[in-house]
């Protein structure tokens, strides 16, 4: 693995009003190294759905995102390194990811799909869109900036 640095959007403060960049900032940390049972998981993709507003605010159907905390989101990753039995390098799996490079996840909280041209089908197909209200994107993050760039994926 080339990299060293897990880049991680954190809800700063809890919003009031209209979503700023101001709300959310970058923090490096080192890549997370996984424990026996867990994987390693290079985040691809994030689906920002309606949801992710809710969770900023108050517990929903899962507990709310407190600022100083990576931004959380369902997402389609790829599995760098596994110390679980029946997922290997290069397996795409769909998990709660955060928005942030890489995640050391048990693979008991994982599902393992299949890859598809685009990838963007996998998270309308299960489940993490809600109404076609999600906008999948990457996170291309300016080296020397705050603001959060989407684009469309690769």
């Amino acid at each position: 693995m080339n990299r060293t640095i897990n880049r991680q959007i954190i809800l700063s403060v809890v919003p009031k009003g209209k979503l700023s960049v101001h709300d959310f900032k970058m923090r490096e940390a080192p890549i997370p190294i996984p424990n026996e049972g867990e994987l390693l998981l290079n985040v691809r993709l994030v689906s920002l759905d309606a949801a992710n507003r809710a969770w900023m605010h108050r517990e929903t159907y899962r507990a709310a995102v407190e600022a100083g905390n990576v931004m959380d989101a369902y997402g389609i990753a790829e599995v760098v390194d596994s110390k679980a039995t029946g997922f290997a390098p290069g397996d795409l799996v769909f998990t709660t990811t955060g928005w942030q490079d890489y995640i050391a996840v048990p693979a008991s909280n994982v599902t393992k799909v299949e890859r598809v041209d685009p990838l963007t089908h996998l998270l309308s197909a299960y489940g993490a869109d809600s109404d076609d209200l999600a906008r999948v994107y990457r996170f291309d993050l300016a080296q020397d900036s705050e603001m959060i760039s989407p684009t469309i994926p690769i």
